[in-house]
């Protein structure tokens, strides 16, 4: 086949990068699979397989173990100290303060934890202390709300519309109301990517690459001005909100929010943050607390970042780590030490108001409300910050504590159980690296045989029909252009199969004068068409309990596993009536053509 080093090499690229995202102009994607998200006083980590590990607080049941632990609290509750495996085949993870969500593989989104304020979005306020399913066609998920303040959840789907649920009175659910809801209602279409913060504020970006926020704006965190449609009494002071999207600004990659604190990587990887500055969460080297409402350039380089409640995470494009901010429970990693110190009336805080450096070849990073998880190149995790449940995931051991007597590590450690997943081996959420069609899809992508049925999806388990079969079959043999006239009586020039039909008929693939293009295709069909393709080469009799010698196919089946082509589903079965999936067939293709 044509370009066969080509895609070797594609396929050791998404294998085995790490590097950091390439900036673009817009993107036409939702924004990638979390591999790690440190909640409140929670993390969750993907690891190689594709299991997600949770570990830390589980007062709310936000580990989706069933409430348990190795620690109990005098309190009645529990918390785990070193991480234990909830789910698998997941693809993305994202926690709050009290809860969690993760999407399988299948575009499926499950939740657990505290349901109180209908963060689950499925119509009811009961929590639950084990995983939940709560929808489909999910490419990307993002918790809002902290360990003390109102929950809220947002959800782009895989056709790019972005929905919402839960909290609303700030307007952070985007719909021109302030009033909660138990559903999802649809906030805009053509999203990428979407942030909720810690306290009541969001921000998505769109196709286009522009950046939309909405939600509280006390602290001029949305970016805009300090301009709101609305005001709001919060019992000390009239504040600004917004609850419809505005926008903010263009060409930007991406977007992370904090407690009342933005951070925006542009396309041309400039830094730039803005909103409330206590404890330098902003990185600009400015004094005091003074709000910035409008965005400010910090750095340059800068591949991606994390806001934690006031600590912030930078990755640059040389995969160094560069922290800034809060470090008095050592989220920053540096060993406790900062360029200022504030007095908050108990003791003096350390903080860090322009950006250093902590780690070089991190791959990516999490921030918590007062914990850091980073997960470096070679797959390893790490982990910084106050650990007085467990959030570290180091079974709790710890260098320190801070002026409220928290434990806490405040240089790296690593969580030495966990090797995380660096990257999904395509573009497409539902093909985990360890698929037994994962090679194939990669194959058929990179010739041009087939792509997703959504920017985010494959759908390896969908059913092919006849026409989608053959039509996979014409393009991996270079899609010849057919030289009969159109045997077919459904058959016309505005199918998508119209070429691929013809071909099939004069290559004795099929025959009569009725195409039948909608038909499922069985896996005994796909191999057929395979075999006639082939030239009917003379095979022995099957060794399948369930492939009768006398039936059409029979020999088919036999070449075909002769060939390697096809297995059989079980040890004595080859399933011949079965329906073909796009998995299933791009496999035997690639079996056919590429090896």
């Amino acid at each position: 086949m044509k370009r066969k080093l080509l895609f070797l090499v594609l396929a050791l690229v998404l294998c085995l990068d790490v590097t950091v995202p390439t900036m673009a102009s817009g993107t036409d994607m939702v924004n990638s699979p979390s591999t790690v998200g440190a909640g409140g006083d929670h993390s969750g980590l993907i690891d190689e397989n594709g299991s997600l590990w949770m570990w830390g607080d589980n007062y709310y049941g936000q580990l989706g173990n069933d409430g348990g632990g190795n620690v109990k609290t005098k309190w009645g509750d529990f918390y785990q100290t070193v991480p234990i495996k909830v789910l698998d085949s997941v693809i993305s993870v994202s926690s709050s303060g009290r809860n969690t969500a993760a999407i399988k593989a299948d575009g499926s989104l499950w939740m657990w934890g505290e349901n109180y304020d209908g963060q689950f979005g499925n119509g009811s306020k009961k929590g639950s202390l084990v995983p939940l399913k709560v929808m489909d066609n999910v490419a990307a998920v993002s918790l809002g709300g902290g360990s003390v303040t109102s929950s809220y959840a947002a959800a782009i789907k895989t056709d790019g519309s972005l929905w919402m649920w839960g909290v609303n009175d700030y307007g952070q659910l985007g719909n021109g109301t302030t009033k909660n809801s138990l559903v999802p209602v649809k906030v805009m279409d053509n999203v990428a990517s979407v942030s909720l913060s810690k306290s009541r504020y969001v921000a998505a970006i769109k196709t286009d690459g522009s950046l939309w926020m909405w939600g509280d704006n006390a602290n001029g965190q949305l970016g805009n001005g300090y301009v709101g449609n609305q005001k709001y009494h919060d019992g000390f002071d009239f504040v600004l909100k917004q609850n419809i999207p505005v926008k903010v600004m263009d060409n930007v990659a991406s977007v992370s929010l904090g407690f009342m604190h933005t951070a925006a990587v542009k396309t041309d990887g400039s830094l730039w943050t803005w909103g409330f500055n206590e404890g330098g969460r902003l990185g600009n080297g400015l004094k005091g607390t003074k709000n910035i409402i409008e965005p400010l350039k910090v750095m340059d380089s800068v591949a991606s970042v994390s806001c934690g409640s006031s600590h912030t995470a930078v990755v640059k494009t040389d995969s160094s780590l560069w922290m800034f901010g809060d470090n008095g429970m050592g989220q920053l990693g540096i060993g406790y030490t900062g360029n200022q110190k504030i007095n908050i009336g108990q003791g003096d805080f350390p903080v860090q108001t322009v950006p250093i450096k902590v780690l070089d070849n991190v791959a990516a990073v999490s921030c918590g409300s007062y914990h850091t998880i980073i997960v470096k190149t070679d797959g390893s995790v790490w982990a910084f910050g106050r650990n007085g449940n467990g959030e570290l995931g180091n079974g709790g051991t710890n260098n320190g504590v801070d002026i409220y007597n928290y434990p806490m590590q405040t240089t790296p450690v690593n969580i030495s159980r966990l090797t995380a997943r660096l990257k999904l081996p395509t573009a497409y959420y539902d093909v985990n690296a360890n698929a037994y069609y994962t090679k194939s899809v990669i194959w058929a992508i990179e010739e041009g045989i087939t792509s997703g049925t959504s920017k985010t999806m494959f759908s390896p388990d969908k059913v092919c029909s006849t026409g989608e079969v053959l039509t996979l079959l014409w393009k991996a043999q270079n899609s010849p252009e057919p030289t009969t006239s159109n045997p077919f009586s459904d058959v016309t020039e505005s199918h998508y199969y119209y070429k691929a039909a013809l071909w099939a008929y004069e290559k004795g693939l099929v025959s009569g004068s009725t195409f039948k293009a909608s038909v499922p295709s069985t896996r005994s069909m796909t191999v057929t068409y395979l075999w006639r393709l082939a030239g009917k080469p003379t095979s022995g009799a099957s060794s399948y309990a369930d492939v009768s010698s006398s039936a059409d196919y029979a020999q088919a089946v036999s070449w075909a596993v002769g060939k390697g082509i096809a297995t059989g589903t079980e040890k004595n079965n080859f399933s011949p009536d079965s329906t073909c999936t796009r998995g299933q067939t791009v496999t035997f293709l690639y079996r056919a053509f590429a090896q």
